[in-house]
């Protein structure tokens, strides 16, 4: 049989997708339009501040057809990953495919390196790193038992493309890199691919237009997100695109991987 891009029949488990617009929404959405069923993880989720929202995104995902579940997961937790991905698995069957999305604000460690914290970039590094450690030691169990599974890591172009006050946020990133090549390797005999993809400026809630962002800000901010060579911001739904494919049987014999995702921003010297 020729290999697909479907994945009809998969679980899927996507971490930090409990924002609209998110680059985790839009990742679950096309898994669970690829054919998948997918558990919807947040911080928030299924109370907390943002739970509304949540259950929005599980809505959108839902109306393309898909089977969702929502759930809470801190995934600083070693205990709460654990035991999200044994409901998951409980409550869908399995734990095929696991995207690596969640990731903590810049805050305060978006400033000079004089000037972070120690708390804010321990901060990046236990929900960006240790978070994806924990889940995907929690998921690959369940993988090796099946014999069947695919792990996407979400780094960023930050870990190999410096950027002023990004410091925390881009070591960690490029932790996440080194983590994915060398788990390649452990997983490999078991049926298991682990890859990252590398998204660059992407268009989200976190940098778009709000009711609150003056006009002339919000055209300012989409014109800064456009300098890459196609002449573009990129979407939630490149990086989810490419995310598919790497969870799919037509990336069946790629493994320990970076895919970047960046409109070209990476070929390119431009100017900040």
């Amino acid at each position: 049989m020729r290999p697909t891009l479907s994945l009809d029949g998969r679980v899927a488990v996507v971490t930090g997708a409990g924002r609209l617009g998110g680059i985790g929404a839009a990742i679950a959405g096309e898994l669970a339009r690829a054919g998948a069923a997918v558990a919807v993880i947040d911080l928030a989720a299924p109370t907390g501040g943002t739970a509304d929202e949540v259950e929005a995104v599980a809505r959108e995902v839902r109306a393309t057809g898909g089977t969702v579940l929502t759930a809470a997961a801190d995934v600083r937790d070693p205990e709460a990953c654990a035991a999200v991905v044994a409901l998951c698995v409980e409550e869908l069957g399995s734990c095929d495919v696991l995207v690596n999305n969640a990731a903590a604000p810049h805050g305060a460690s978006g400033v000079d390196i004089a000037d972070i914290p120690p708390e804010a970039f321990a901060l990046q590094q236990d929900t960006n790193l240790l978070g994806t450690f924990l889940m995907t030691r929690s998921a690959v169990p369940y993988m090796r038992a099946a014999g069947w599974g695919r792990i996407v890591n979400i780094a960023s172009i930050g870990a190999f493309r410096g950027v002023r006050h990004r410091s925390a946020y881009s070591a960690t990133k490029a932790g996440i890199i080194g983590f994915t090549r060398n788990v390649a390797i452990d997983v490999a005999r078991s049926g298991i691919t682990i890859n990252a993809v590398c998204p660059g400026m992407i268009f989200t809630p976190r940098n778009a237009e709000a009711p609150s962002t003056p006009p002339e800000q919000a055209h300012n901010t989409r014109t800064r997100f456009s300098v890459a060579p196609l002449g573009r911001p990129g979407t939630p739904e490149d990086v989810a695109h490419a995310v598919t494919f790497l969870a799919s049987d037509l990336a069946s014999y790629i493994t320990g991987q970076t895919l970047t995702v960046d409109g070209g921003l990476g070929t390119a010297l431009i100017p900040e």
